[in-house]
């Protein structure tokens, strides 16, 4: 994990306006644990100078003053991945992205189809036909990578973070008056993502209760060899409640 000291997210790192996207400070925070979970408790704010803190030998923490914004800690994800699909199934179902002609907010990090090629990620996860689940393929620049270890943590957790949201949101689209609210993104890396190689990253929704709706996410190689995987909880709630997921915890 990081050191303790300040950090500022620059702005180009947004999820939704203003508020900086939860794979890319999760991912963070995370370092270079293989496995980790982010726990998120108020939104991180975007280009504001916030401090990280080691709370013990396990947990970090990102603080905004006095205000926990969310703290990692290593875990195990225990996700189950459906079926893998083809390179040109990805492609398929990026030309079917529903963001392309209608995205709440276009210029997300990770899946704004309004960022540009070097900008953002242009994750764009579609429905993959004859299946539930969505999927796209990525070519990470050579300017996500992290030396000779592949693609940085920051941008391996944003690339999961959309799509597991997609496939929520297209098995069972949630109403115009609510919205879903990260509140935890676990991920665990098993291989290295190489910048200028051909990928494919898949979404799928695992369940939902009363208040959450769980979705997962994977990175694979073109042939279908696993490099990373995620599990997403999102808490769904009316637009008008303030963003504080520590409240439903």
């Amino acid at each position: 994990m990081p050191p303790s000291g300040a950090v500022v997210i620059d702005p180009r790192f947004q999820g939704i306006p203003q508020i900086a996207l939860g794979g890319y400070f999760g991912g963070l925070l995370a370092g270079g644990i293989t496995g980790a979970e982010a726990v998120f408790r108020r939104p991180v704010p975007l280009g504001r100078r916030l401090r990280v803190e080691e709370l013990d030998g396990q947990e970090t923490a990102l603080l905004d003053g006095p205000d926990l914004l969310v703290k990692v800690r290593p875990s195990r994800v225990d996700v189950r991945v459906p079926p893998t699909v083809t390179f040109d199934e990805s492609e398929a179902a990026r030309r079917a992205y529903p963001g392309t002609s209608r995205h709440l907010f276009p210029n997300c990090f990770t899946c704004g189809p309004e960022r540009g090629e070097s900008d953002g990620l242009r994750i764009f996860a579609g429905p993959v036909a004859g299946r539930e689940i969505v999927a796209s393929p990525w070519t990470p620049n050579q300017s996500l990578a992290a030396g000779s270890a592949g693609v940085a943590g920051e941008y391996l957790w944003s690339a999961l973070e959309c799509p597991s949201i997609w496939a929520v949101v297209m098995q069972e689209p949630i109403d115009s008056s609510q919205r879903g609210v990260s509140v935890r993104l676990a991920v665990h890396q098993t291989a290295p993502v190489m910048p200028r190689e051909p990928h494919i990253v898949m979404g799928w929704a695992i369940g939902r209760d009363e208040r959450t709706r769980t979705g997962g996410a994977a990175i694979l190689s073109a042939t279908g060899e696993m490099c990373a995987v995620a599990r997403h909880t999102l808490v769904v709630t009316d637009w008008g409640v303030p963003l504080s997921p520590s409240a439903w915890k």
